[in-house]
Order: structure tokens, then C-alpha cells, then sequence
């Protein structure tokens, strides 16, 4: 398909021609491959797919780019939360993108933390997803976005190598150490 415009209006040669495709697996295939422009459509156009996820292992787009470590897809997934949450509900009976998304969060900000914390049937999270692909950029995205290291302690973590595991207890050694030097600098600031 080459450079041609898609269905989504999308450069990049998106193999979706037709609004009848199933929007959920396009959501999912383009997240895995890194299309983030098609991510943004489908999320733009219906903001319910936020929380689409696959029916075998119940991977969500932000478990695709995590696992791939497409951090341009992680970027337009967190876009569209912050867009969706510039609307605002002007009228009590029209169903807005904040109304629509509130079963997920209040803020922009819950509803990234919710959704990269969200395990998926494994109870795999996109966290232990890009450990497991030593995706360090999709690493530091997660964890800048709130993924929770003492989840992924606490989790059973049946689907998580053992390489991803020991990274998951570094990162979370480190994240501990970063927080007590914080405290400590805190401490002397006032001190001084």
C-alpha cells in the first residue's frame, strides 16, 4: 500500500481500507507495530478503546506498544487520554470524552496510571512487557507514567521471564534508593 492515505485519513500505508473493519484488532495490530497515527484515529474517533484488549491473553494497546516498546504509541495513546479530558461537559445530557472515560479515572492523569497498571489475563502488566523485551525507553515511559513497581512485586507473576523479574527487583531496589536520597535532600534542604 505503500505512502497512500488510509481509510483513517493516515499517511504511512495503514492496511485498514474501510470504516467496516473491526476497529478493536486494528487498534491492537497498530499498536503492536508502531502505527501510532492509526492508534490516535481510532482512539480519537471512539475513546472507549482505551480499554480494547485482545480476547486470548486480554493484551491491550498499551500492552502491544509495551511489549514492542513503541513509545510513539505510548505517546499518542497518552495524547489522546489528555485530549479527551481538554473536552469538557458543557451540557449535562451530551455524553462528552471525560463523561465517557470516567469509569476509568477522573483525570488524564488516573486513567494513564490505570491502564499501565492494568494486568492483562497472564497478569502481566505493560511494565513486566517491556522488562521482559528490555525495551528501556518503554521502561522509562511506564515508570515517568505512574506503572507501579510494588504491584508487579506483589503480582503473581506467571507470565514473567526470569530475566524480567530480576529487572523488574533492580528497578524497584533503584526506585526505592531514589525515593530515600529524595528524602534525605529534603531533609537537609530544610535543615539548611
Amino acid at each position: 500500500m505503500g505512502n497512500t492515505v488510509s481509510a483513517y485519513g493516515c499517511g504511512g500505508g495503514s492496511s485498514v481500507q474501510a470504516r467496516g473493519t473491526d476497529q478493536g484488532k486494528e487498534l491492537l495490530r497498530s499498536a503492536e507495530q508502531g502505527d501510532a497515527s492509526v492508534v490516535a484515529w481510532i482512539l480519537a474517533s471512539d475513546a472507549h478503546y482505551l480499554s480494547h484488549s485482545s480476547v486470548f491473553g486480554g493484551n491491550s494497546a498499551w500492552h502491544k506498544a509495551a511489549k514492542a516498546g513503541r513509545i510513539q504509541v505510548l505517546e499518542a495513546l497518552e495524547r489522546v487520554v489528555q485530549l479527551q479530558f481538554a473536552v469538557s461537559c458543557k451540557d449535562p445530557l451530551e455524553v462528552t470524552a471525560p463523561c465517557r472515560l470516567a469509569r476509568l479515572g477522573r483525570s488524564a492523569a488516573e486513567v494513564i496510571t490505570r491502564m499501565v497498571n492494568k494486568a492483562n489475563l497472564k497478569g502481566t502488566t505493560p511494565l513486566m512487557l517491556a522488562c521482559a523485551g528490555c525495551h528501556t525507553d518503554a521502561v522509562a515511559w511506564l515508570l515517568k507514567h505512574g506503572a507501579c513497581i510494588m504491584f508487579q512485586l506483589e503480582a503473581n507473576c506467571a507470565g514473567c521471564s526470569s530475566s524480567s523479574w530480576i529487572m523488574i527487583k533492580i528497578l524497584a531496589e533503584l526506585f526505592q534508593a531514589a525515593a530515600a536520597a529524595a528524602a534525605l535532600l529534603a531533609v537537609a534542604t530544610q535543615a539548611a
